[in-house]
């Protein structure tokens, strides 16, 4: 439909011609003369009716998502908001690569990224059987336990 009023526009010139042809050929209303001149301006301009590429979330790079693999790494037991902090980024980000991105979710002491090892005991590991893997560390003399979970 829009490409019948432009070329009836481009062969006519009279947007109430091009409306009138438009309503014996598709037994309804036409569009406005103001959207036909837009239609037909955009034409002229990009060769096209094409509708614009729409902007929507910029894509990360994968520089940022490995800056965020890598503090976690370090320290796992950081707060998103620290990380944030430290790599100059909001906090919504930092989140939303660990979760959607890198697929860390926390367990009962904090978010954990890296190699898989010996599966032990975890909270998790009654409503994720096969996704869950454990590991123990020693900072300081006390034990803790850490999982990751990728569903």
């Amino acid at each position: 439909m829009k490409a019948f009023c432009v070329l009836e526009f481009a062969k006519t010139e009279s947007i109430v011609t091009v409306q009138r042809r438009f309503r014996t050929m598709y037994h309804t209303e036409p569009p406005t003369d103001k959207t036909i001149r837009e239609w037909y301006r955009k034409f002229q301009q990009s060769g096209c009716l094409c509708p614009a590429k729409r902007t929507g979330r910029p894509e990360l790079s994968k520089e940022t998502v490995e800056r965020v693999r890598e503090t976690f790494l370090r320290s796992p037991q950081k707060s998103t908001h620290r990380a944030s902090r430290e790599l100059q980024m909001p906090q919504s980000s930092v989140w939303r690569i660990l979760r959607k991105r890198l697929r860390v979710t926390s367990c009962k002491v904090g978010q954990k990224l890296g190699v898989s090892v010996p599966l032990l005991t975890c909270p998790l590991r009654r409503d994720h059987p096969r996704s869950c893997t454990a590991e123990v560390r020693n900072p300081g003399g006390t034990y803790e336990l850490l999982c990751i979970v990728s569903f």
